[in-house]
């Protein structure tokens, strides 16, 4: 496989969002791309209740440790394997924080690599756009948004301790790789002002 062009094609969809719904996931669909394929977020027909997320990779790319983006090939330090066995390990601990996506399971195909863990929110970063443009409109009072962010540091602080405790240390720390969850942004429009209720998890 030479052509930028050939290397595009692996990242199809249709095959990953197939292979999900022969696995028994039902209400897929894609939250995001990624280096070397994409993340979903499905339902388990065996626990319905459950949202799980799917991070789909393929397995061409992932051992010529390569990406593809616009009509350019990098080369990328990525490792789904270390990932599965990384979560595999944090999610059997007893003392492991809720604040801590766990690990679900992991499956292949001819063509993918496929890591199921439990769904853990929205990206910390969207969150983080919102409230700073309601701050910015005049809808959400500073000292509110201060509040929050205490929170948030804290569940931060606690999810990098924790793995730091066991030797584990992540090289891509960012508000993108954060999930936020049971966190709302309420506007009441009777006083011009925003509130935000928060019993989040990151």
């Amino acid at each position: 496989m030479n052509t930028t062009s050939e290397l595009i094609k692996l990242h199809n969809n249709t095959i990953m969002k197939a292979t999900l719904s022969r696995a028994g996931f039902h209400h897929i669909h894609k939250i995001a791309d990624t280096l070397q394929g994409a993340v979903w977020k499905g339902s388990s027909q065996v626990s319905p209740r459950h949202v799980h997320v799917i991070k789909a990779t393929n397995k061409y790319l992932h051992e010529q440790s390569i990406s593809t983006k616009g009509d350019k090939v990098h080369h990328i330090d990525e490792n789904i394997m270390t990932e599965r066995l990384i979560m595999d390990f944090l999610s059997k601990k007893q003392d492991l924080p809720k604040s801590i996506v766990k690990y679900h399971s992991f499956f292949h195909t001819s063509s993918h690599f496929y890591l199921c863990m439990e769904y853990g929110g929205k990206p910390l970063f969207d969150f983080v756009l919102k409230a700073h443009k309601l701050i910015s409109q005049g809808h959400l009072d500073i000292s509110e948004w201060h509040k929050v962010i205490k929170i948030i540091f804290k569940q931060m602080i606690e999810c990098i301790e924790y793995i730091h405790k066991y030797n584990i240390c992540h090289y891509d720390l960012s508000l993108e790789n954060f999930l936020i969850n049971d966190c709302q942004i309420q506007e009441q429009h009777n006083n011009d002002h925003t509130h935000i209720y928060d019993n989040s998890e990151i």
